[in-house]
């Protein structure tokens, strides 16, 4: 069969208007594998998850349950990668760099923060993945969820000590979300001269502002929590030297 000229002209045309439906179909299909790799979870030996070693890295972080919801959990996996810590690093980047799924980044990030310094090789890329002007839209943003956009940020800030980052946190900040406020205090206290640092930080913006404005609200909000977490961790150390 031959073509005339007016079908060879327009025979492009009709492939471009299915191009859109295969696009459609690779970002389908690349969406349903990283659900079935986020559900499909490998088990690990519980002698890997007491005594863990850079071998298991990869599968430990494989194994690594996404979130169940805003509040992640130290789950007996992501104990053992936080214990594990920096030869972790590497395969949770990777992990949070392949998943689609929200709950499954806020988990990683949860991981990350829990790590802390040790963690700090993975700072730069995670800004990447945030977006690199903090808290406005990026095109090479990858974490677009507001959730664990705002677990990264804190964990950004954490990594790095940087209270001016911890500051542009709180004006992303809603006070209502307690898990996030009680997730941030758990990281700044980690350090005790940061956390110094930031309490002063708070102190003046909660001087500067009005009451009820919202820098007030979060900033009040984060001290406290800061001050709970803190008192938490004395009188963990305390009954510890007791035993």
């Amino acid at each position: 069969m031959h073509m005339n000229r007016i079908d060879v002209k327009k025979s492009p045309r009709r492939l471009n208007a299915f191009v859109p439906f295969i696009l459609a179909g690779f970002l389908l299909l690349d969406v349903q594998t990283s659900i079935a790799r986020d559900n499909e979870l490998p088990k690990v030996d519980p002698k890997i998850l007491k005594n863990p070693t850079a071998t298991d890295a990869e599968l430990l972080v494989a194994a690594l349950e996404p979130s169940r919801g805003v509040s992640p959990e130290l789950t007996e996996v992501a104990s053992a990668i936080v214990r594990l810590g920096k030869p972790a690093v590497p395969h949770l980047m990777i992990r949070l760099k392949t998943t689609k799924s929200w709950k499954m980044q806020v988990s990683t990030i949860f991981v990350l923060g829990q790590i802390g310094r040790q963690a700090i090789q993975a700072a730069d890329e995670l800004e990447e993945m945030l977006g690199r002007r903090l808290f406005k839209t990026d095109p090479r943003q990858h974490i677009a969820h507001h959730i664990p956009a705002k677990y990264g940020k804190v964990v950004l800030a954490s990594m790095r000590e940087d209270v001016k980052e911890v500051h542009l946190y709180l004006k992303s900040l809603n006070y209502r979300h307690h898990e996030i406020i009680d997730f941030a205090s758990g990281l700044i206290t980690q350090s005790e001269p940061f956390a110094n640092a930031v309490r002063i930080e708070l102190r003046k913006i909660i001087d500067k502002y009005p009451s009820k404005s919202n820098a007030a609200i979060n900033a009040t909000a984060v001290l406290a929590a800061i001050e709970k977490s803190r008192t938490s961790k004395d009188k963990s150390k305390s009954e510890s030297t007791k035993q």
